[in-house]
């Protein structure tokens, strides 16, 4: 190709084409494959947080608590307190703790034992020393196995920290294997792997997964609570992070770790984070646990989790929850458009490819109401979250549709096929696809009427099937959720297919949108796994 080319050019422009253009192209490769290096299949890009971070600061409110440094009660607005190590401190003396006490580092040089770090006061009231068994209350603790000791007894305590008696569910920073190498920005490192620490024979490191802006901030009180006791590797804000970046830590642990995600969030979350763990075809998923955050938390009820938060919020229950939960599949249902153009009349979100879902999907006056919701929210005169708040609005956009019915007719809109059966449709407003025996905050759909008739068939979220049912009104679902009445019952089905004719609204876990006219077709794929949890368990002891 140079040959001919050069034919065709004078003497002068020769030199450009044999020795330029060659040199040109060799160094252009040898610059992309430095900025943007190739790795081996265990090797993951991440941006960590070394030793050189200064502390994660919070603004708070403890008059009970002291600065760490100068001893003064926090009286005044102006505290601080990091939620990774627990020291609190004024305004005058934030600069001065911050470049002299070390914080929690994320990871540290590999082989070395992992020594106690400690942190000055604030320890809890009725703290015994771990020594002497004597009050210790303005003395010093570990931010890692939260031992409490006086100065005095510090030496008879020794130097290794053994992470205490949460060290299972504790991701070590000396387990952390990262690459020396920098990008230009000096930011991004290559982490290899994760390798076992020396009680690896019940390792089962928990990673923590929420949105601190969700349930009404809420999410914020969750991730401090969990960032105090174990890394803050293993805790990840969906606000900065999403569920990719926890695919990635998961697929670097060792094949003998045992791994679970406890997600902290409504069901839409918990969609997701088992979503992005599918796609991203983890050799093992983890079981996953629940933290219910906001309205609805269909499948944290079904799970024994709860309908809402625990406040004040505790990590060391949740973790001891976690502990003696059991594991259990979760049918994982594929609805595939046929017609990939989703139009959002009001907002319009990207269309995904493919959707998943857990627990259940409708098409009619409930995923209306869902849809009239989360306009609000997303509205900026949404300016104050409350959970009574959030319930108020659901009632009121039921309360329209009862007047104003703009899904009547739903019958005519749709064709609904259960295993290749056409289902003939009453006068209905809804379609509902269950696969859990919770729908609508906590209302038992398949099950209402049951005692009445023993041809029901029992309703599981692991046996392949879901269950089909329609819905009259908005005031039939007042009723429905009264338990004063029960749905249309259409059946079973591995296999559903909806022909939709019109445009209508579709939520699907939660997540709402308008669809333009097209097939849904829903079947089972495989199975995600979560974790049960009895409601009045007797929590295990930890480890001591």
């Amino acid at each position: 190709m140079m040959l001919w080319l050069q034919q065709f050019l004078p003497p002068c422009e020769v030199l450009l084409v044999q020795v330029v253009l060659p040199a040109s192209l060799v160094f252009g490769i040898i610059y992309l494959a430095h900025k943007y290096p190739t790795y081996s299949s265990g090797a993951i890009m991440l941006k960590l947080r070394g030793s050189k971070k200064k502390h994660n600061w919070k603004s708070v409110k403890s008059p009970q608590s002291r600065c760490s440094n100068c001893e003064l009660l926090l009286t005044t607005a102006d505290a601080f307190g990091c939620d990774f190590c627990g020291v609190y401190v004024d305004s005058a003396c934030l600069r001065k703790v911050n470049d002299s006490v070390v914080c929690k580092m994320l990871y540290s040089d590999a082989g070395s034992p992992m020594k106690h770090q400690y942190v000055p006061g604030n320890i809890m009231d009725g703290a015994e020393c771990d020594i002497c068994e004597e009050e210790c209350v303005d003395h010093i603790r570990c931010i890692w196995c939260h031992r409490t000791v006086h100065s005095s007894c510090r030496q008879m305590l020794g130097e290794v920290c053994d992470f205490g008696k949460w060290r299972n569910f504790v991701l070590p920073p000396n387990c952390v294997i990262k690459a020396q190498k920098k990008n230009r920005a000096g930011k991004n490192m290559r982490l290899f792997s994760i390798n076992c620490p020396p009680w690896s024979k019940n390792w089962t490191p928990l990673f923590i997964v929420a949105n601190k802006q969700s349930g009404a901030n809420m999410g914020e009180s969750v991730l401090s609570s969990f960032r105090a006791i174990l890394n803050p590797l293993q805790v990840v804000d969906l606000s900065e992070k999403d569920p990719t970046f926890l695919c990635q830590l998961i697929a670097a642990l060792p094949e003998d770790a045992k791994p679970r995600v406890l997600v902290a969030g409504g069901d839409g979350t918990v969609a997701w984070v088992l979503t992005t763990m599918h796609q991203f075809k983890l050799k093992s998923s983890p079981p996953v646990g629940l933290v219910p955050l906001g309205t609805g938390n269909d499948l944290s009820r079904v799970l024994g989790w709860g309908s809402e938060e625990p406040r004040p919020f505790s990590a060391t229950e949740y973790i001891r929850k976690i502990q003696s939960a059991i594991e259990k599949p979760l049918d994982r249902w594929h609805v595939q458009l046929s017609k990939m153009a989703r139009r959002s009349l009001r907002f319009s979100p990207s269309e995904p490819k493919d959707i998943f879902m857990y627990n259940y999907m409708s098409i009619g006056v409930d995923a209306l109401v869902t849809l009239d919701f989360h306009e609000t929210r997303r509205s900026r005169f949404y300016i104050y979250s409350s959970r009574v708040i959030n319930k108020m609005l659901y009632l009121l956009y039921g309360t329209q549709q009862v007047m104003e019915r703009e899904c009547q007719g739903l019958e005519k809109k749709l064709e609904l096929y259960l295993d290749g059966e056409k289902m003939d449709l009453p006068e209905i407003e809804s379609v509902v696809l269950l696969n859990i025996p919770s729908w609508g905050a906590g209302v038992k759909l398949w099950q209402l009427g049951c005692e009445t008739s023993k041809d029901i068939p029992e309703q599981s979220m692991s046996d392949s099937k879901i269950e089909v049912v329609g819905i009259s009104s908005s005031f039939h679902v007042a009723r429905l959720q009264l338990g004063l009445s029960q749905p249309h019952r259409f059946g079973q089905a591995s296999h559903v297919k909806i022909i939709l004719k019109a445009v209508a609204p579709v939520q699907v876990d939660g997540e709402p949108w308008l669809q333009v006219p097209c097939e849904f077709d829903v079947r089972a794929t495989d199975q995600a796994f979560v974790l049960s949890t009895p409601i009045d368990e007797c929590p295990a002891e930890p480890i001591d």
